[in-house]
């Protein structure tokens, strides 16, 4: 499984939204998923969106950005991102904390 954190620049989040509503259809082709998304910054309508996405395998990932429907959305994509950085891991973690009855050292 590969993950990657997309950090997005958003040069217009009107755009922005029209953009990501189309693309999120090319990457379910591929297996691609988007785990979650959130704003970090916002100023009028720029700013940061993070990103977590996950697909099967870095294949299936070049298959997506390779994808003619995506291509065809470059000029909207132009228009919304102003620049992504991308963080991959092909080494997913699960950490856990104890169960909700479990009382931590200390707590008593």
């Amino acid at each position: 499984m590969l993950i990657i954190l997309a950090e997005l620049q958003v040069r217009d989040f009107e755009a922005f939204e029209r953009f990501e509503s189309l693309a999120i259809k090319v990457m379910a082709k591929y297996g691609g998923e988007l785990i979650s998304a959130f704003e970090t910054q916002r100023q009028a309508n720029t700013g940061v969106e993070i990103h977590l996405l996950s697909f099967p395998s870095t294949e299936a990932f070049e298959q997506y950005r390779a994808d003619g429907e995506l291509a065809a959305l470059r000029n909207l994509r132009e228009i919304a991102i102003e620049g992504t950085t991308l963080t991959f891991s092909e080494t997913p973690k699960e950490y856990r904390s104890e169960s909700k009855g479990a009382r931590s050292k200390g707590s008593e």
